[in-house]
């Protein structure tokens, strides 16, 4: 099998890796469940979608089926009008791997999680038999609407589905209860699927396949002597995110990209990180996972476990890429690269070093290959040369070289005394890979059309890709139907094959129930900037003065900004729409905002303009064009809220269209009014199942970012609400603690019944400024109130410093993590800049503060003058960021 260097199916499968930043603990909170349709009539559950059956051990209490048509969902049982708080629920989601160890290591991460929680303790692990099958179980003690619950949960996998088998009631109920609760799990009985359960099951089987080329460690002792002795680095795959419906990110996307997969095997041992895992990049001091790590990544480690290189983006081409450059600035383990036999044959050589990433001595070996000469007879042997030179090409992107190989080869192959109906059938293959990775679907699809209707003469590997390509293609034109056909066939007749595991993930992964089509086009080669962690500046570089670090900052943004105005965030790669989301928005708005407040360059101010130009027609865009949906987060709270922030200054400084101007900030002020939750705040995170309601609760920075843009937008008279804001500043206030810390959730759908998270102040420190800087706009605080959270702020600063440069989550000692460094710099800066000077903030702290700050903003500097706190989050927003920080400082 040739390596093809095209991974079809890497949005259709998963998602690229989004900038989540929460910790949940892995739990069903005990609160009351949504009372669609109870039924205390109903004596059993019966299904042959969801695969199992289960009796309620009283029929005084009452049955609610929330399962799908795939046979998804949950049901719960309890007593009538308990409000949920006494009950037994089972939860029914595809299953991401087939064997039980898989769900004990999910299990031993929760109560490892646990442990962790100011509000869960007493974890156990437990297990139990449900008819011949074992389960991997836990229990704890929760505290959740103002009591404290037991909770016990079974987990359990059968027929390519995981069930969650959870009972909870209040502490001093539970005993009571337990008998009712064992009679009900003594009656759950797994049942055989049947219809379009059984076919996705089989699907799911199909999918859990991925992944399975590449040889997985669990512990770090292994990995790291087989390291050693194969002279291998060590790749570190990072899913901590397990309370997100997203599956098997790394496995079943980029870990089946074929020029991946050969390197791991030939150059690479992979290891799977699990919390708790002693490993010397765990240790703070090190690198540090702390044991509220968030986060899908990849680390690139030596034998020893210092961290060489972080891989963000799980995408074929960005893994691809990055395991290469690696290797590349590892030059000691060339000498321990894998070497053909004496016997090889050149093309063999070729081959190896191809597929194990030595590509300088594969430059030598393809220059002095043999070629065919125009209007000779060619042999076979200069036609697979033509083949691989190819494949070297489109490994390195290189479109149209790689496409004159390949029509050389054709002719090369026409002119064979013996044709080779394989040979041409490959190249054919790879001209369509090519087309479609340039943007040429229609040609490429008419080539795949060509190829398939000779299906009875194709190699089954050839044939299977084929179908793969004519599925994605269809799917990227967005004929669902189509590409079902032409999935589903490859699953039935090539099962055994990689691409047929890639099409059963594609037909059960998220994408495929959201309507999300993927892009199939290649990166442009500006791209690859976005997935590299920049290089950090030298310490006599950090310390230059702040005029200085402004002009660099606004030099990298100019030269940034792309031909349209926008400017790029990380979602920016491998996206040719033209339609953004909200990273790119937010990007924009904030380079803009920080280039704009340099009055003294004329350049920064005409960049400012046009990336205004370019917000007002996205606008245009987004309300002609049909919406991707929003899953898991919605971050136009934080996209609309930074453009008030840049259309506010614009407005004041008549720049634009003043009359367009005003009419997006009244949008965006609806856009937000319609995200306002119920207790007044705003919230990104909505939920982690796909389709699931939104959670009731609002975040505390979020809230203080929206109120202030909205306070922002009164000051310019295009708030015609009060009352909207009013609520904001309610919501807030009802957030902030006597310790003075703001907590990260209100919970709730109403300002009166919600409830405060428990955050302790090594994790809520950062909140202070920001949130009292809204308070105080509003006239809810006083400046000598801010002056204790100035206090806080820098007390705990150098712990979140340390986190920057770190793209996975929270994984801090106590979750601090470096997602919003420098937006929590920007926002204090801020609020000191508002405060200096006044009574209640002493000279002395705010000359600290000032300091402070300026020190950890140094920190973030990059060699190249942008600025990085988070990688995946992107140098443009975080430099914009710093920008702005440094002008108030």
């Amino acid at each position: 099998m040739r390596a093809s260097f095209l991974l079809l199916l890497a949005v259709f499968t998963g998602f690229a890796n989004p900038a989540f930043s929460n910790h949940f603990c892995d739990l069903q909170k005990s609160t009351p469940p949504r009372q669609d349709a109870p039924n205390s009539q109903q004596h059993s559950f019966r299904s042959a979608q969801a695969g199992f059956a289960i009796s309620k051990p009283d029929e005084a209490w009452q049955l609610q089926d929330s399962i799908g048509p795939d046979g998804n969902g949950r049901i719960t049982l309890g007593p009538l009008n308990s409000g949920g708080l006494q009950q037994l629920s089972i939860t029914v989601s595809a299953a991401a791997s087939p064997d039980l160890d898989a769900l004990r290591l999910q299990r031993d991460e929760i109560l490892k999680q646990a442990q962790e929680s100011d509000d869960i303790r007493k974890g156990k692990k437990l297990k139990r038999k449900f008819g011949d099958l074992m389960s991997a179980g836990l229990q704890v003690e929760q505290d959740a609407a103002s009591q404290t619950f037991v909770a016990r949960q079974y987990y359990l996998i059968s027929q390519g589905k995981q069930y969650v088998i959870q009972c909870h009631a209040p502490k001093n109920e539970f005993d009571a209860l337990e008998p009712l609760f064992e009679k009900a799990l003594n009656s759950f009985v797994i049942v055989p699927l049947d219809g379009e359960a059984l076919r996705l099951a089989q699907l799911q089987q199909l999918a859990a396949r991925c992944g399975s080329e590449v040889q997985w460690e669990t512990e770090w002792s292994v990995a790291s002597a087989r390291a050693r002795k194969e002279g291998k680095l060590i790749v570190v795959t990072v899913q901590a995110i397990s309370s997100f419906e997203v599956g098997d990110q790394i496995g079943r996307g980029p870990f089946m990209d074929y020029g991946v997969v050969k390197l791991l095997q030939h150059r690479f041992v992979v290891l799977r990180w699990h919390r708790g895992m002693d490993a010397p990049f765990v240790k703070q001091e090190v690198f540090g996972l702390g044991p509220s790590t968030f986060g899908t990544g990849i680390l690139v480690t030596d034998a020893k476990g210092a961290v060489l290189n972080q891989i963000f983006i799980i995408k074929g081409q960005a893994v691809y890429d990055s395991l290469i450059e690696t290797l590349s600035e590892q030059q000691h383990l060339a000498l321990q690269a894998p070497q053909p036999s004496s016997t090889a044959s050149s093309l063999q050589c070729a081959q190896l070093w191809l597929e194990s990433g030595q590509l300088q001595k594969l430059e030598k070996l393809c220059k002095a290959s043999p070629r065919a000469a125009q209007g000779e007879v060619a042999t076979k042997e200069q036609v697979a040369w033509a083949l691989l030179r190819a494949q070297v090409h489109a490994a390195a992107r290189q479109g149209e070289s790689a496409r004159l190989e390949v029509r050389a080869g054709l002719t090369a192959e026409a002119s064979l005394v013996s044709r080779d109906p394989g040979l041409r059938q490959e190249l054919q293959l790879l001209e369509a890979q090519l087309m479609t990775a340039m943007g040429e679907a229609h040609a490429a699809e008419v080539r795949l059309d060509d190829l398939l209707a000779v299906a009875e003469n194709l190699a089954a590997d050839t044939h299977a890709q084929a179908l793969l390509m004519k599925g994605a293609l269809r799917l990227q034109a967005q004929d669902r139907v189509g590409a079902e056909a032409s999935l589903h066939t490859l699953t039935v007749q090539f099962p055994e094959i990689r691409w047929a595991w890639m099409a059963a993930a594609g037909l059960t992964g998220p994408g495929w129930k959201l309507d999300i089509f993927p892009g199939l086009r290649w990166p442009r080669e500006s791209d690859r900037a976005l997935a590299r962690v920049p290089k950090a500046a030298e310490k006599a570089k950090q310390r230059a003065d702040i005029s200085t670090l402004v002009q660099g900052g606004a030099d990298f943004l100019l030269a940034q900004q792309l031909e349209d105005g926008s400017f790029p965030s990380m979602t920016s790669y491998g996206d040719h729409k033209v339609l953004a989301d909200d990273l790119k928005l937010a990007a924009t708005a904030i380079a803009g905002q920080a280039l704009q407040r340099l009055t003294d360059r004329a350049d920064a101010q005409q960049a400012a303009e046009r990336a205004v130009l370019w917000l007002l027609e996205q606008r245009q865009l987004r309300e002609s064009e049909s919406k991707p949906p929003i899953v898991f987060m919605d971050y136009a709270v934080w996209s609309r809220s930074y453009i008030l922030f840049f259309l506010a200054t614009c407005l004041e400084h008549g720049v634009g269209d003043q009359e367009a101007v005003q009419m997006e900030m009244k949008k965006c002020v609806q856009d937000l009014a319609e995200r306002q939750q119920g207790n007044g705040g705003w919230s990104y995170y909505l939920s982690g199942t796909i389709g699931g309601s939104a959670k009731p609760q609002s975040i505390s920075f979020t809230t203080a970012t929206v109120v202030l843009a909205l306070e922002r937008a009164a000051e310019v008279q295009l708030l015609d609400d009060p009352a909207m804001l009013n609520r904001g500043l309610d919501c807030l206030e009802a957030m902030r603690s006597p310790k003075g810390t703001f907590s990260y959730f209100l919970n709730g759908r109403d300002l009166k019944t919600s409830t405060r998270s428990s955050d302790g102040v090594e994790a809520s420190a950062a909140r202070g400024p920001v949130c009292g800087l809204a308070l105080l706009r509003g006239q809810r605080e006083t400046t000598k109130e801010l002056a204790p959270r100035f206090e806080m702020y820098v007390e705990h600063l150098p712990a979140f410093g340390a986190q920057r440069r770190k793209a996975l989550m929270h994984a801090g000692l106590h979750t601090q993590g470096s997602h919003y460094l420098l937006y929590d710099y920007a926002t204090a800066a801020q609020a000191l800049h508002e405060v200096r000077g006044q009574r209640g903030i002493p000279k002395a702290l705010a000359a600290k503060t000032n300091a402070a700050v300026l020190r950890e903003v140094r920190a973030c500097l990059n060699a190249d003058g942008s600025f990085t706190d988070n990688p995946l989050l992107g140098t443009t927003s975080a430099t914009g960021l710093a920008i702005l920080a440094l002008l108030n400082l």
